[in-house]
């Protein structure tokens, strides 16, 4: 395995390294929800592979289609509202519009977290700067009855 492969599987990517059909999870079976990404080291009558390509998945070879996978992957993390991981995928995909769609949500996402906490901030801070300007003026008002 691979610092790449090592880091798919921790983001919940299933993969396995033995030639088996058998060996190909459940979840990975059906076209229309998975997409196989492989080495160009699979030599093309690998039984997997060749069973992925009959059963009309799209298959992707790794060293030339690597940003077609990681833009597939960035729009599934936004799709799944995972915007810190969907802006990684995009960058190593290269993808601004994507990567700017990921920074946006993940910006919102924050707001949307911590609003009460700004607000209060920023009524602790108008409420200091009123009563900074208050205690300022009250200091000031016996200067002016001596001099009157």
């Amino acid at each position: 395995p691979s610092d790449l492969t090592r880091q798919l599987e921790k983001e919940g990517m299933l993969i396995h390294y033995e030639e088996s059909v058998s060996d190909i999870p459940h979840a990975c079976k059906n076209p229309q929800t998975s997409l196989v990404v492989y080495t160009p080291a699979v030599p093309a009558e690998h039984q997997e592979l060749v069973w992925f390509r009959e059963h009309g998945f799209e298959v992707l070879k790794r060293d030339g289609s690597y940003r077609r996978a990681f833009i597939g992957i960035a729009d599934a993390f936004i799709n799944e509202g995972r915007y810190t991981e969907a802006m990684k995928y995009a960058k190593l995909a290269d993808s601004r519009w994507r990567y700017n769609r990921a920074f946006e949500g993940a910006r919102e996402k924050w707001i949307s977290e911590h609003f009460p906490l700004l607000a209060a901030a920023a009524l602790v801070i108008i409420a200091l700067a009123v009563s900074f300007k208050i205690r300022k003026n009250i200091r000031k008002q016996p200067e002016r009855r001596k001099n009157a």
